[in-house]
């Protein structure tokens, strides 16, 4: 969750390691599912395409996070 702090690619490609990794238990995953809707908010980017490869437990953490920030990105 710490690497939500943080805008640089690395974070970003980190989180998704972890989230996309195959023993990584769902909470984590969740978590890593919001710690990315942080950065892609603060970055004021659209969603990008590694929103839909998450698995749907990141998505769902994702999704929430940005309902209250970007709600324009879900409509």
């Amino acid at each position: 969750m710490d690497l939500a702090a943080f805008t640089q690619p690395e974070a970003e490609h980190a989180l998704l390691k972890v989230a996309l990794g195959p023993s990584t238990p769902e909470l984590v995953v969740a978590s890593c599912g919001e710690s990315l809707a942080e950065i892609w908010c603060r970055r004021a980017e659209t969603l990008p395409e590694a929103f839909s490869n998450l698995p749907d437990v990141a998505k769902h953490e994702a999704r929430g996070y940005i309902q209250q920030v970007r709600p324009d990105w879900l409509a």
